[in-house]
């Protein structure tokens, strides 16, 4: 398929500093406008330029997700729900269709046509990953709760039930594994990331429904990441990236989110701090003079959807550290290489590499997801109201206060 390019055709610069909020906004609409203007729908996953291809319709579930979930917080219903829907129609649509999402579709066209409405499915993007589909049902789960819409709930437990039951570990660790490759191959790799997501679905599913059951599952996740902390002298102490094939920590690469995540969710608060000290210490970095986090321990130049979710972290735990890394994002929307002065790029420079043992990249386009974290981050810093801005919580507000229709 031949390269779009995105609209608008020119950035559109959104300059008042206290409406920062305003514009992240606008570039959610925006990147959930690109080809469908109404219904279920994702949002695109980067801004490209026309050359780039095919990557101007990649649209993940992740990035659609944690849109979904901030653009509740901004009381963005229409738009935030359109995209639940769009999530709720991949599950049901999935070719497979027991309960998995894959990680992305295409953004011109969730379901295929010429007589096979199955969703769609991005190339190299066919896997079933356990991280993604939590962060799905994390969405749904959080749209029920402030609309009362059945269907939300059906989709979160529906998501629920398809992790326990296709990766749920019976060794001495428990916890769950990786989900499946685009081929079938089982991911039988555990990681602490996918776990903070699964403790924390799970968590939000006995708030909302009431029922016990996922009480046990939470538990069974907390306690595999709780297995993967690494003690040591101040400083030195943190969360690795999770297991091998079989109860064998892997400590080959530490990834920033395992520090942070872990941070926002409660899932270890004895370690919180040392974790949130780790980070700061040996993943703070700048690309140009723009300061932020890299990706992993061994990744290069920052990457700003971990940069914002520090700087939430950070913020949550009271430490002072967050409030230059909010700083350098805002600064980011105004001025950094390849910004349109709405969004968050996902580096300033040119790429950030993921690190070894990962080996993706991100590059200097404006970005859905570091929008959306640089989003929560703000609010979550009293820049605008909102009930709930960290996505692992529990809600605090009260369920159903945007009504069902």
């Amino acid at each position: 398929m031949a390269g779009a390019q995105a609209f608008p055709r020119q950035p559109q610069s959104w300059t008042p500093p206290a409406a920062i909020l305003d514009g992240i906004d606008i570039f959610l609409m925006q990147q959930a406008s690109q080809f469908v203007l109404s219904g279920p729908r994702y949002v695109t996953t980067y801004r490209v330029p026309a050359e780039q291809g095919n990557m101007a319709f990649r649209a993940d579930t992740y990035d659609t997700a944690i849109a979904a979930i901030y653009l509740l917080e901004r009381k963005q219903v229409a738009l935030a729900t359109n995209l639940v829907d769009g999530l709720y129609a991949a599950m049901m649509h999935d070719p497979v269709g027991d309960g998995r999402i894959v990680a992305a579709t295409w953004a011109n066209s969730l379901l295929g046509q010429g007589g096979d409405f199955s969703t769609t499915i991005f190339p190299g993007a066919g896997l079933s990953d356990t991280g993604n589909m939590c962060w799905a049902a994390i969405a749904m789960a959080r749209a029920f709760h402030y609309t009362g819409r059945a269907h939300y709930l059906h989709g979160a437990r529906t998501i629920g039930d398809w992790v326990v039951k296709h990766t749920a570990v019976a060794d001495e660790w428990g916890g769950f594994s990786g989900g499946y490759e685009e081929g079938g191959a089982k991911r039988p790799w555990r990681s602490v990331e996918h776990n903070t997501d699964a403790f924390a679905l799970f968590r939000l599913l006995r708030q909302v429904t009431g029922e016990a059951r996922w009480e046990e599952h939470m538990l069974a996740a907390q306690a595999l990441v709780r297995r993967c902390f690494i003690d040591g002298p101040d400083g030195t102490a943190h969360f690795c990236t999770g297991t091998g094939v079989g109860p064998v920590l892997n400590e080959d690469v530490i990834p920033t989110d395992c520090q942070t995540w872990t941070a926002l969710s409660g899932i270890a608060l004895d370690v919180r701090n040392a974790c949130l000290r780790y980070v700061v210490a040996n993943h703070q970095t700048t690309s140009g003079d723009f300061v932020g986090m890299r990706f992993s321990s061994t990744g290069r130049e920052v990457q700003n959807e971990n940069t914002a979710g520090a700087a939430l972290a950070l913020g949550e735990a009271g430490w002072s550290e967050g409030r230059a890394l909010l700083a350098s994002l805002q600064d980011q929307i105004r001025r950094a290489p390849g910004t349109d002065g709405l969004g968050v790029v996902a580096t300033p420079a040119a790429e950030c590499w993921t690190g070894a043992g990962l080996g993706w990249s991100y590059f200097n386009w404006p970005h859905s997801a570091a929008s959306t974290w640089t989003g929560l981050a703000l609010l979550a810093a009293g820049t605008g109201l909102a009930d709930n801005p960290n996505p692992f919580s529990e809600l605090r507000s009260q369920p159903g206060r945007f009504g069902s229709e």
